[in-house]
């Protein structure tokens, strides 16, 4: 078991890129995100979330993008990302059997959850990849 509070302060200080076309998946999402992480951008869609990611990609600790969106697909933008930053954390969201969207295994996608969020599932993904990692956090 893993204690919900612990992780959120212990990842605050993670600066997340969330992106999702949809707009109720959005609203309803951002509200979780922001009681989570103290520093969240929101993009509406592929090309939006990589032209964010490309302005501070040094920054940003965790993306956490839908599959299926208008202009590029997520795993577009991801493989984008990847290409210029190895490190940075992927959260894949998707409100589809997985089958029908093949990932890459060379893109390492660190979670894959499906819509709408289980925030159980969510905050167990989030103390595993975290456990030991991004800025000397220990949760």
């Amino acid at each position: 078991m893993f204690d919900i509070k612990e992780i959120i302060d212990n990842s605050k200080d993670l600066k997340v890129l969330y992106v999702e076309d949809n707009a109720e998946a959005r609203e309803s999402t951002i509200g979780l995100l922001e009681n989570v992480f103290n520093d969240v951008t929101v993009a509406v869609d592929g090309k939006d979330g990589l032209e964010k990611f490309y302005k501070e990609s040094s920054s940003y600790d965790l993306v956490i993008s839908d599959i299926n969106m208008p202009k590029m697909n997520g795993i577009d933008m991801i493989s984008n990302i990847k290409k210029n930053r190895q490190d940075v954390k992927i959260f894949l969201l998707s409100a589809y059997n997985e089958s029908e969207y093949p990932v890459d295994a060379d893109l390492k996608i660190d979670a894959r959850l499906h819509k709408p969020i289980n925030f159980e599932s969510f905050f167990k993904e989030l103390n595993q990849i975290y456990s030991t990692d991004i800025k000397g956090l220990s949760i």
